[in-house]
């Protein structure tokens, strides 16, 4: 049982996160494990493990003398000493495991000449109940124990926040060390403005180089009022050290609204000759709206960088500031034809971003570039301008025909969201509808479905062609034409009435997208509502609903049959409702109907209208009070007090 408890213990302390550390379940006695002898762990005593401690398996040894309780804590104590770092980690929580009674001995360590680190993580990690002992430590004659309890501190994380008063002045301390801890458990507390302050001035006026660094790192983390921090963080940018001037760059991105200021400096770092500085630098800039005057043309230097990332982090940043950008335009062209992919594609989105005339002819110029992977850049970025001439329109109707296959689906695409302004291209799109690529030819129908009335014939031809293999979907593009596709209604009607199901059902739909216009057709949806074929009969119903008022005879007429499908009659009830207050005279005379099976239909159309048959209200008063079918008065009740809100 003492094994097993034991390994339980330690796989729990050895496998949590670093933010908590377990506490010990049996207070340091070996005897509640109920082992026949407490003195042994696998067999093998408590001076065994120790050396295997040094020698062997570290964690699986502080497993063993963890299960032998609190008599086991000097031996992980001094296991802290050890040169292996793996050892004193282990050993470190393995103390920590054992609960307060091991709270003395990482005290002690805290002050040795190895494993404080560790002692002080631990102590930190155990809980907000140690901190007091941790701010007594920022008092010791040693800064490196001092430095130790700044650690453990920010270690403990927010719960310390009694320890800022102390930590606060521990940003003065002599040693730089002590400093740059104090910076670091200041920023995982959390700190109040007086901190922020401080770590600003820090940041600004500190001799260590270190202690700049991680002044800046926490300042990088606050996002509160910004009063102090953006301006050291602007200050930063000017460092010697270029960590700082990255680490003040990356915390300025946080404050890209309040750091137009920075700007200047950040330009200055783009010639720093650290490749890390300078790309954080473009990269900010593309964020911090600062005076394009200024930045614009830093950028455009920058656009010549020897580092792919910075380059493309330049032309980011370009794209960002738009037609304002317009000067970058000559760079950014040669940048297309980049050996880097990443370069060619940020440049040919900044183009399209900046969308000059300028902008959008280099990209033109782009697409006939021997390079497929070049053409290609600049028919994604083509895709992403805002508002094309008809220029890029015919450079996009040739690249149709492009002879790489992604270049033709490329500017498909483009044309497709370009809709109908693209309508220029439709011939070239047409032709694409035979391309030997079947992922082309089905974008080339979708897109002509998006090109509005003048693609009506093209689509038509091929959806009336009994033998084309792209019938249905050409079908389904014609649909996407809604009324631009008036002009085939009276052909749409003849496939409605014909024998081919799928047509038929792909003719509805059409219709259905048609609207009002597709009256001419009404006869043939009407009989087709009525068939078997739900899918039929749901795009004819829709087709009716969007007829309106011409087709409310149909739909009556559906009411009036003594016997009819119940999907049919529900169809039609919903029909009439949906077409509202236009189909209320036409229900009303129903309610004189002679047969009660009628006017109890005509009363459910009426009740799933509610408000909008406001007009039948007198009727159904009327038809409650004197109608002969208990049920039917019963109905009409209902209704009227659907209709009038009760």
């Amino acid at each position: 049982m003492r094994k097993l408890l034991g390994a339980v213990l330690v796989t729990i302390m050895l496998g949590c996160s670093s933010s908590s550390v377990p506490q010990k379940s049996n207070n340091g006695d070996p005897s509640s494990n109920n082992q026949a002898d407490p003195n042994l762990y696998d067999g093998q005593p408590m001076s065994y493990w120790a050396d295997q401690l040094q020698k062997g398996d570290a964690r699986r040894a502080v497993q063993a003398l963890v299960s032998f309780g609190g008599k086991a804590a000097p031996v992980l104590v001094d296991a802290l000493q050890s040169e292996d770092k793996n050892v004193r980690t282990f050993a470190a929580q393995g103390i920590g495991s054992l609960g307060e009674s091991c709270v003395p001995y990482l005290l002690t360590a805290i002050k040795k000449d190895r494993g404080g680190d560790e002692a002080a993580k631990t102590l930190g990690l155990m809980g907000a109940r140690y901190v007091d002992k941790l701010i007594d430590l920022l008092g010791d004659s040693d800064p490196r124990v001092r430095a130790r309890a700044a650690y453990g501190l920010g270690c403990v994380g927010a719960p310390a926040v009694g320890a800022v008063p102390a930590l606060n002045q521990a940003l003065l301390d002599e040693n730089a060390i002590v400093r740059a801890r104090a910076v670091e458990a200041l920023a995982n507390i959390g700190v109040n403005e007086d901190s922020i302050s401080t770590l600003a001035d820090i940041l600004q006026k500190d001799k260590d180089p270190t202690t700049r660094l991680h002044a800046a790192r926490a300042l990088s983390k606050l996002d509160r009022g910004g009063r102090f921090i953006v301006p050291a963080l602007t200050a930063a940018l000017k460092d010697t050290n270029p960590e700082v001037c990255f680490e003040a760059a990356q915390g300025l991105m946080e404050w890209a609204d309040a750091a137009a200021g920075a700007a200047e400096n950040l330009v200055a770092l783009l010639q720093h000759n650290e490749a890390k500085v300078r790309r954080q630098a473009a990269m900010t800039l593309g964020y911090v709206a600062g005076d394009p005057t200024i930045v614009v043309p830093g950028l455009i230097k920058t656009l010549s960088d020897p580092q792919a990332t910075v380059r493309v982090y330049a032309a980011v940043a370009l794209g960002r500031y738009g037609a304002s950008a317009a000067e970058a335009v000559p760079q950014l062209k040669m940048l297309l034809a980049d050996t880097s992919s990443s370069v060619r594609r940020y440049a040919a989105l900044a183009l399209a971003r900046i969308g000059t005339a300028a902008a959008q002819e280099a990209l033109i110029v782009a697409l006939k570039n021997e390079n497929s992977s070049v053409r290609l850049t600049a028919i994604k970025a083509i895709g992403r301008l805002r508002d094309p001439d008809e220029t890029v329109v015919e450079a996009l109707g040739k690249a149709v025909a492009d002879k790489s296959a992604n270049v033709r689906l490329e500017a498909l695409q483009a044309l497709k969201e370009l809709g109908r302004s693209a309508r220029s291209a439709l011939p070239l799109v047409a032709q694409a509808v035979n391309d030997e690529n079947q992922n082309i030819r089905l974008l080339a129908l979708e897109t002509l479905g998006q090109m509005g009335k003048a693609a009506s014939p093209y689509l038509a031809k091929i959806f009336f062609d009994p033998k084309h293999p792209l019938r249905i979907q050409a079908g389904n593009a014609l649909a996407q034409l809604g009324a631009d596709a008036e002009d085939v209604v009276e052909d749409l009607a003849k496939i409605l009435a014909g024998k081919d199901q799928t047509a038929r059902v792909t003719a509805a739909y059409i219709l259905a997208n048609v609207g009002p216009k597709a009256e001419a057709a009404l006869k043939e949806l009407a009989a087709a509502f009525q068939e078997d074929d739900r899918d039929l009969r749901r795009h004819a119903a829709a087709a009716l609903v969007n007829i309106g008022e011409p087709a409310i005879p149909e739909l009556i007429a559906v009411l009036e049959k003594p016997k009819i499908a119940s999907g049919v009659l529900s169809n039609a009830r919903t029909c009439l409702a949906q077409i509202g207050t236009a189909a209320v005279p036409s229900l009303v005379k129903l309610l004189k109907s002679p047969q009660a099976l009628v006017r109890n239909r005509a009363i459910t159309v009426l009740w799933q209208m509610g408000p909008t048959a406001a007009d039948a209200a007198d009727a159904l008063r009327e038809v409650s009070q004197k109608d002969e079918d208990k049920q039917v008065r019963k109905q009409a009740a209902a209704a009227l007090k659907k209709i009038q809100g009760e």
